[in-house]
């Protein structure tokens, strides 16, 4: 016998969401719990935040950290990346303005726990993105980074960059990631 899963609308998603402490995702009717990051996952990001921030810190581009949600439009989805990059100011959601509707590129920090579906699932909702031009999944297991950019034909390519003396090019944003920047000082996780 099959379980059955209740499915949420979009408005009692956001009530769980605004009464809680927790950050929820929302795919299609499903309510996710989110959980929290490890040290390692914490220096990395602060690490990707540091760079993001001096790079980028000008008119043309909005750095969007952990608690701006990302809405996908089919099916309704909501997201929340480690780190996101839009263009100008962004396009926001009405509903309370922390909703990136157009993200240039999303950053995920991957861990044992949501691996599987930071791979799966939710880059396939972030990859149906029109405004997105690339994916990248941080590992912190192992200095290694997993960039998805978007062709100018719609296809994506996959690459993978392994070590300190590598880099993640952003060709279209003419900007590139180097991985000793992004794993300074962070030990990895053996969770």
């Amino acid at each position: 016998m099959a379980t059955v899963t209740k499915r949420h609308t979009v408005d009692e998603y956001f009530e769980v969401e605004f009464a809680s402490e927790e950050r929820h995702e929302y795919i299609d009717g499903e309510i996710i719990q989110l959980v929290g990051g490890s040290y390692s996952h914490n220096h990395i990001q602060m690490n990707l935040y540091r760079r993001l921030l001096r790079d980028f810190d000008e008119p043309n581009f909005r750095v969007c950290g952990e608690s701006t949600r990302i809405k996908v439009g089919d099916p309704v989805s909501y997201l929340f990346p480690d780190a996101a990059l839009a263009a100008g100011r962004g396009e926001l959601e009405d509903r309370r303005r922390d909703t990136l509707l157009d993200p240039l590129a999303v950053f995920e920090i991957l861990s044992p726990s949501t691996e599987r579906y930071n791979r799966g699932r939710k880059a396939e909702l972030y990859r149906s993105i029109n405004s997105l031009q690339y994916y990248v999944m941080i590992s912190q297991e192992e200095i290694a980074v997993e960039c998805f950019s978007r062709r100018p034909d719609g296809q994506w390519l996959q690459k993978r960059f392994i070590g300190l003396d590598a880099s993640v090019p952003f060709e279209s944003l003419n900007w590139s990631l180097s991985l000793a920047e992004l794993y300074r000082y962070v030990e990895l996780s053996t969770e």
